[in-house]
């Protein structure tokens, strides 16, 4: 009986050890075949996201008829620090401030849209009147920014934004009366923000910045390297496209410290 017991808690043991080995080895098939499919797949879905947020283009067919929210300008004004003298306002690009009624509180994501389309970027609908979603522009420069005329291109090195006039035609216009200015003045130029958390959101004006290099043909189109440093980008595209694409790819939405909304 001794014998048998013994036997039998062998082959107990050995089959345990049998299932043991099998599972250890089902498991590491199947990590290495779902590795295989985030490997296929994971770039696949991402480029999908890609192309279905390309469709995601606001400033296509703009519209100024929705009524604006009369308490957002002076909102910008507190936000950006921008208040002159009485009855004056500083322009964010101009750099000059201006009579308050040529300065437009601009909404980087239309506010026609009400929201709608934020929630790709991590951002809630009431965000679209939230003050990062705003900047104070000359009228004229709102219309060149709505039209896609020109744009806002973050610069990684210094964490500001370069104004980047892409239309020639309207190189040679005058901004406005109050300023001797034309369009072409303000090319590469930064745009004025307050130091800290006084800031637009960075993946909406990169987003719209985007969208106006495909307008002009300058955002090739070229399968996106996930892995990719930023040299490695910069070998295969100019430098400053190449930091626009890493900023609408990586990570998609503005959930880091500096694009998280103060309105939880």
């Amino acid at each position: 009986m001794d014998a048998q017991a013994a036997l039998l808690d062998e082959v107990k043991k050995c089959m345990q050890d049998g299932i043991a080995m099998v599972k250890s080895e089902v498991k590491s098939e199947v990590a290495a075949v779902k590795s295989m499919v985030q490997d296929e797949v994971g770039p696949l879905l991402h480029d999908a996201k890609l192309r279905r947020m390309k469709l995601l283009d606001p400033w296509r067919s703009m519209s100024h008829t929705t009524p604006r929210d009369e308490k957002f300008k002076p909102r910008l004004v507190d936000f950006y620090n921008c208040g002159a003298q009485e009855g004056w306002v500083w322009c964010q690009v101009l750099r000059e401030p201006l009579p308050s009624d040529q300065v437009s509180a601009a909404h980087i994501w239309p506010w026609s849209t009400r929201g709608e389309g934020l929630h790709e970027f991590g951002l809630q609908e009431k965000d679209v009147n939230h003050e990062r979603n705003g900047l104070l522009l000359a009228k004229s420069i709102e219309e060149a920014f709505d039209r896609k005329q020109l744009c806002f291109v973050y610069n990684f090195l210094n964490g500001k934004f370069i104004v980047s006039v892409l239309d020639d035609s309207i190189k040679e216009t005058k901004v406005c009366e109050s300023s001797s200015k034309k369009f072409k003045d303000l090319h590469e130029k930064e745009l004025w923000t307050n130091e800290g958390e006084s800031i637009p959101f960075r993946r909406l004006l990169s987003w719209h910045a985007a969208r106006t290099f495909d307008r002009f043909n300058l955002l090739p189109d070229f399968k996106p390297y996930h892995n990719a440093s930023m040299g490695q980008l910069g070998f295969k595209v100019p430098l400053e496209v190449g930091m626009l694409k890493t900023m609408v790819e990586e990570g998609m939405a503005a959930s880091d410290k500096l694009d998280a909304t103060s309105t939880a």
